[in-house]
């Protein structure tokens, strides 16, 4: 059942700009905004702000459960449902990398990295070849679990090569 607060609030807020021809016009929030740009109201629980994406998603679709309710437009006070899609949040950080919205630096990138890509590479063939987390960990000049966690692909997800790991140290 759509509650009737819910669509009243969204509509007083909401102004249609930014027409996308593929899309069609954002329903901009021009309520209240958090940091990141997203609308956000205080409904029943005046402490509690609801992110009106959210908002708008569950009005006309129902209820998102556990599941991210993801822009297509990339615009984060639009409230537009048919510019949304729901998702997992790796496939709301997928898109947000395939859009070429990532600013977080990777890999070497990071100014505080002690491997290549390379490295990476290269240790992960050792570790298959038999050599022991420990002697590679020393080698590179990382710590055991960094060592770890790279060669299993938990880090520098984006190298491929990544290594099923076995209980030698």
């Amino acid at each position: 059942m759509i509650d009737e607060r819910i669509v009243a609030a969204l509509r007083s807020h909401v102004t249609e700009e930014l027409h996308r021809a593929d899309l069609g016009p954002c329903w901009v929030w021009t309520g209240c905004l958090c940091r990141n740009g997203y609308g956000q109201i205080h409904l029943a629980n005046p402490r509690r702000k609801e992110l009106t994406h959210r908002l708008a998603w569950e009005t006309i679709n129902g209820h998102p459960g556990t599941l991210h309710v993801c822009h297509k437009c990339d615009v984060p006070a639009c409230c537009n449902p048919s510019h949304m899609f729901l998702g997992t949040p790796s496939d709301n950080l997928a898109d947000m990398r395939s859009k070429g919205r990532s600013n977080r630096p990777r890999g070497e990138d990071i100014h505080c990295s002690k491997m290549s890509e390379e490295d990476v590479i290269a240790m992960r063939e050792s570790y298959a070849k038999g050599e022991t987390i420990t002697v590679l960990s020393a080698r590179y000049g990382v710590c055991f679990r960094t060592a770890k966690h790279t060669i299993c692909g938990e880090y520098w997800t984006h190298v491929p090569g990544a290594v099923p790991l076995h209980n030698k140290r």
